[in-house]
């Protein structure tokens, strides 16, 4: 019953595949450290038995004394149910033996209806017995105690209680623990096929993820309900640092169980969960760099807090597992954590001699701190975790060489391509549409990728000339310019996304600006006026354009307000400017679509939900941004940039969508009308191929989730910083100053060629598609260094190395119809339509000849790397390729 989620490495299935692994037996050099591990835990666990009396368990080891407690005690069972794990490592029969020996004194708790610890006592002891050796005496001792700990549940709560009795009518507590006791519930419906118990596990999990977890996913220790009305009373800790802190294990216990709800429901929802609370714990500045947690991640006096290391075996076992449901990067990060924390833990830093610490493994644990309760002492449940932590690790590792194979079935379909990345793009502003290379490079990122709408800022800065007082003080309106733009935008087939800013000079209420091109960044100092210039604008855009044709506009008011270097004002003043806005456009028509807050960081979401409701003011959707990088703002590219996690962006992504669907607005349009790696327009990131991968990877994962995702920018034909300085100096443009198409061009290229409709299929870091003419498979290998390693992108992005190898990618595709085929295979990687690696081997010239700007125009040039004719006579078509990190393949099969 114990780590089934590692059925799904031979099975498939989520879950009940037995481990079948000796520590002695299948031993190789990447899992010898492993076994070394577990022998010695089994020469521990020896000496431990000998020191346990009769009728008790081992609790903890203190001023050279053994602690023990009865079966009532919540950690009773992790003493048998480690040696059953070790059994299962080592096969060695005294484990067993000593675990068969000790088990019954737990049988009595299978009617105990006084705690909710049942599934840390149960199943963490009988439930590994069930699933080594079952046998219907176990299975039913199981069940009961499934019953009692279901007697807990308060349907007006919604949850299970944590401490009290049954019918205390004063309070309701419960805490992050209790996720664990879940599996318990869920693992006794999966048996007996009777829900009522996965109806309380889910439940209480969802209950639990919507009040026990601030906004950035920590976790309170304890919620405490009103019994009778099912309210929330207040929110605390018990073994915390404070009531606002992030209690170390209790964070753990929440990995943990979402991790394992998704295990059992393949609920998205719970998945989602587990990765934003490791998110929060991957990112903690906190977080040592052995990644063995301080007992709280706010503990006072850290550094030289104490260290919990049961806190990191369980989030160790945790990351393990979640690696298993999440792909490419996100699960390399998740491994590579839990091998650090598994590896400290089995130093001697952590990891006891034979014959001390009273026999148990590991030291320095805390159990709780408040009450100065085994602080810096041994635990049962932090051995348990860490055996089966390391067990978990042994699987996957030797099950980490298995291929990559890419299935899908022509007739499997999964519905129709999603195509937010091509409704809108941005630009930086406004009059440098009216260049012509702007102009020029536009309409081919248009016939490439469809793009339908494009973005950008400045639309009322002075150089547009849209509003300005006269000698005598007289408001003069004058909009040719903007007809210029906005005419040759519409005859190649794309509309604005209109962003209502900056403010004109002449009704402006201060002279703050930003960009070397100054954009006033202050309120309108009068704002009747201000709503007099939209409401004079967009009847304008009707007269020359007509409603039908400005209905399907958009507009945003204002841009990222909740940065004072965009906006002199603050929240308050920003929901006045909305306001005024929208009531302007609105008394022109009705069916004019208007939004905001177009923040960055997906900041003021729900204050926007909650101001447009409360006052009664339509929006028809929301806007904001994401990007990848620590620094948010970076006006003239001059901050040194580094990446956070490759799901940093599209979690934001899902979040809001999360908070918008839980504030009643399901319905309700989100664009994200700036995204990319990073917000520096000097960020070499941008004109490497590794940004390609990025974005392929961001879109992926948002698929369904957004409106539109609009890539910033188009071109670098982008001025924010001024002119960009060389014809590759890190500006955010799939296109180059020269017309050089960049390796994420390409990639967006690629998603354009994709067919209609999208086949079913389970590897999450690619597509399968097909059309009238035939099958297109777009797939990549993300790799992107992270925090926690010491390095700024201005630096490792400018380097010009190969990338490792990394490995083989099987496309397999079934039920193709049968007939001859054009197979193209087009790539994006390192040297393949890969334009800044040649102009760094050219020496980054900082000005181009016509005759080497040819040459990097032909290395970038988007043909095929091969291309051959396939027949098909059995419906199946299968290929290997072999793959390099961050390498993207496009494959295409054309019926001929």
């Amino acid at each position: 019953m114990r780590r089934p989620f590692l059925a799904g490495l031979m099975t498939g299935a989520a879950c009940c595949l037995m481990i079948a692994t000796h520590a002695q037996k299948h031993s190789t050099p990447a899992t010898a450290w492993i076994d070394k591990s577990l022998q010695a835990a089994d020469e521990q666990y020896h000496y431990l038995m000998k020191q346990v009396p009769e009728g008790v368990m081992p609790r903890s080891f203190a001023h050279d004394s053994l602690r023990t407690c009865t079966s009532e005690n919540w950690v009773a069972g992790f003493y048998p149910g480690t040696l059953l794990e070790l059994y299962e490592a080592t096969k060695d029969q005294s484990l067993y033996d000593e675990a068969l020996r000790k088990l019954p004194l737990m049988d009595s708790q299978q009617y105990n209806t006084n705690t909710h610890d049942l599934g840390f006592m149960l199943n963490c002891s009988y439930g590994m017995l069930y699933r080594l050796k079952p046998d219907e005496k176990t299975k039913q001792l199981l069940l009961n105690a499934a019953h009692s700990l279901s007697t807990r549940f308060n349907p007006k709560v919604g949850c299970l209680r944590s401490w009290g009795k049954s019918n205390d009518t004063s309070s309701f507590r419960v805490i992050i623990d209790n996720m664990i006791n879940l599996e318990l519930l869920m693992w006794a419906s999966k048996t007996t096929g009777d829900t009522s118990f996965s109806h309380i596990a889910v439940t209480h999990a969802n209950t639990t993820m919507r009040n026990h977890f601030r906004p950035d996913y920590s976790s309170y220790h304890v919620v405490v309900y009103n019994p009778q009305t099912g309210a929330v009373m207040k929110k605390q800790t018990a073994q915390g640092a404070g009531d606002e802190s992030a209690w170390a294990r209790g964070q753990s216990w929440g990995l943990y169980g979402y991790t394992m709800m998704y295990r059992y429901t393949h609920d998205r929802r719970y998945l989602d969960q587990a990765q934003h609370i490791a998110a929060f714990l991957l990112n903690n500045p906190n977080l040592p760099a052995d990644k063995i947690p301080y007992w709280d991640y706010n503990a006072p006096g850290i550094p030289n807090a104490e260290r919990d290391a049961s806190a990191g075996a369980v989030l160790a076992s945790g990351l393990i597992e979640l690696s298993r449901y999440s792909k490419g990067p996100l699960a390399k990060r998740y491994l590579g954590t839990a091998d650090t924390i598994l590896h400290s833990l089995a130093s001697p830093a952590y990891t006891a001699p034979y014959g001390k610490n009273g026999g148990f493994l590991l030291e320095h644990s805390v159990a709780n701190m408040n009450k100065n309760t085994e602080v810096n002492s041994p635990l049962p449940y932090a051995d348990y975790y860490y055996v089966e932590a390391l067990l978990r690790m042994k699987e996957i590792t030797r099950g980490a060489s298995a291929p990559r194979v890419i299935s899908a079935d022509f007739q499997q379909t999964a519905g129709p391509l999603d195509k937010s990345f091509a409704v809108c793009v941005g630009a930086g502003r406004a009059a440098e549409g009216l260049r012509a290379d702007w102009q020029q490079q536009l309409a081919v990122a248009e016939k490439a990728i469809g793009f339908q709408y494009i973005r950008f800022h400045g639309l009322l800065c002075d150089e547009m000339h849209v509003y300005s007082l006269d000698k005598q003080g007289h408001i003069v309106y004058n909009f040719q310019y903007v007809d210029k733009l906005y005419d040759y935008l519409l005859s190649i087939g794309i509309r604005p996304f209109v962003e209502l800013g900056f403010m004109p000079p002449d009704l402006a209420s201060g002279t703050k600006t930003v960009f070397w091109w100054k954009g006033n960044v202050t309120p309108p100092k009068d704002y009747q006026k201000w709503a007099d210039l939209i409401r004079t604008l967009v009847k304008h855009f009707e007269t020359r354009y007509g409603r039908a044709e400005v209905e399907k506009w958009y507009f945003e008011v204002w841009n990222e307000p909740d940065l004072h270097g965009f906006w002199a004002g603050d929240q308050a003043e920003y929901f006045k400017l909305y306001k005024t806005t929208v009531e302007a456009i609105r008394s022109v028509s009705s069916t004019y679509r208007v939004g905001g807050p177009a923040t960055s960081g997906s900041k003021w979401i729900r204050e926007m939900l909650h101001y447009c409701d409360s006052s009664h003011l339509p929006l028809d959707f929301i806007s904001t941004h994401s990007y990848n990088t620590k620094t948010v703002f970076d006006e003239y590219g001059v901050r040194k940039r580094t990446m956070l996690p490759s799901d940093y962006l599209w979690s934001n992504v899902v979040n809001t969508r999360r908070i918008m669907d839980s504030s009643g607005h399901r319905n309700l349009q989100l664009h994200y009308t700036e995204i990319n790696s990073s917000p520096s327009s000097r960020d070499p990131l941008h004109d490497g191929y590794p940004n390609a991968t990025f974005l392929l990877n961001t879109l992926k994962h948002t698929e369904r989730v957004a409106n539109s995702m609009s890539y910033w920018t188009f071109t670098d034909v982008f001025e924010e910083a001024g002119p960009g300085p060389t014809p590759f100096h890190g500006g955010f443009g799939l296109i180059n100053l020269q017309g050089l198409r960049k390796p994420t061009f390409f990639a967006y290229h690629f998603l354009h060629e994709l067919g209609g409709t999208e086949l079913k299929n389970t590897d999450s870091c690619s597509w399968v598609c097909k059309s009238n003419k035939g099958v297109q498979a777009l797939f990549w290998n993300l790799h992107l260094p992270f925090t926690d390693a010491p390095y700024f992108n201005d630096s490792i992005f400018r380097l010009n190395a190969p990338p490792a190898p990394a490995g083989i990618v099987t496309v397999k595709l079934d039920h193709i119809p049968n007939g001859h085929y054009r197979l193209s295979v087009y790539r994006v990687g390192y040297h393949h339509n890969d334009v800044f690696s040649g102009w760094l081997e050219m020496g980054s010239p900082a000005d181009l000849s016509k005759q080497q700007q040819a040459k990097l125009d032909a290395l970038a040039n988007g043909d095929p790397e091969s291309r051959e004719s396939v027949t098909i006579s059995d419906g199946r078509f299968t290929r290997r390729f072999e793959t390099k990190e961050n390498d993207i393949y496009f494959i295409q099969l054309e019926r001929i």
